[in-house]
């Protein structure tokens, strides 16, 4: 059992995930970066399939689910790679960067 399993059963009005540093976000249940960007999008005036989102953990995974296009990097865990629509090269490598590079002046 992984330590942020082992927490959501003692919490139940917190969620515990891994970020992939060693480390791990506890956070109130329904609160998190999915739930940010749904609002973002509230306030900006834009919708879901407007939104791009890179992620490659755990606590990336609600983020991920929300956006238009999901983009896993190489490196990240099968849950996610799972989930996005793209896989790209390793994020030390500047994958993501150089995929928003190519996004730079297209119609995404």
């Amino acid at each position: 059992m992984e330590r942020g399993d082992y927490l959501n059963t003692i919490f139940e009005d917190m969620t515990a995930v891994t970020t992939g540093f060693d480390s791990m976000d506890i956070i109130l249940k329904g609160v998190d970066k999915g739930f940010g960007l749904y609002h973002l999008c509230q306030e900006l005036g834009r919708q879901a399939s407007d939104v791009v989102a890179f992620g490659d953990n755990l606590n990336d995974m609600e983020m991920l689910t929300f956006a238009g296009r999901a983009v896993a990097t190489e490196n990240a865990r099968d849950e996610i790679k799972a989930v996005a629509d793209e896989v790209i090269g390793h994020h030390k490598d500047g994958a993501v960067f150089d995929y928003m590079e190519g996004l730079v002046g297209s119609d995404v």
